[in-house]
């Protein structure tokens, strides 16, 4: 995959996830994470150490944008990403059931270690229920949309990276 592919798919979803994100977070109470899908579509393309960096480039730019504590999505989608990637070795394929099975539970996973971790740094009875409702409410959006992102980004990928071996060198 080349840099440029890289750092068009996350600056679209920068974008996406500041405009259309923000649209389904008004109509519906949680909001898709975008950079978690990404940071999936990463983890199960070829290289795993450019997964790694993105997964942690992804997470950091989250809590960035999100605002709250540095650092807990950055962990998150790193762990995601590494784990997705000792998953993909053996089991994962590139098929809409394996995407959609790993969306929604790296989604799961995702705000679950988040919201366990507020609730652990801010005790307070309406934090969970804020978190709880915001929780479901986000992993259902990223559980339905996100196969369909991915798959999306696996289409460009195929059409606009050229893998090495389909490179046409001159002949010396």
């Amino acid at each position: 995959m080349t840099i440029t592919f890289t750092l068009m798919t996350i600056i679209l979803s920068i974008v996406f996830h500041n405009t259309a994100a923000d649209f389904l977070a008004f109509l519906f109470i949680g909001k898709l994470d975008t950079f978690l899908i990404v940071a999936i579509f990463f983890a199960l393309s070829d290289e795993k150490y450019t997964a790694l960096i993105t997964g942690f480039i992804l997470g950091t730019l989250k809590d960035v944008f999100a605002g709250g504590i540095l650092g807990i999505n950055a962990l998150t989608k790193t762990i995601s990403v590494f784990a997705i990637g000792r998953i993909q070795s053996d089991y994962a394929k590139k098929d809409f059931l394996s995407i959609f099975i790993l969306c929604s539970i790296f989604s799961i996973l995702d705000k679950l270690t988040t919201t366990l971790f507020f609730y652990f740094a801010m005790p307070s009875d309406s934090i969970t229920s804020v978190f709880f409702l915001e929780t479901i409410s986000s992993t259902v959006q990223n559980v339905f949309l996100g196969p369909v992102l991915i798959s999306f980004l696996f289409k460009c990928q195929t059409k606009f990276v050229q893998s090495r071996k389909e490179i046409n060198y001159p002949i010396r």
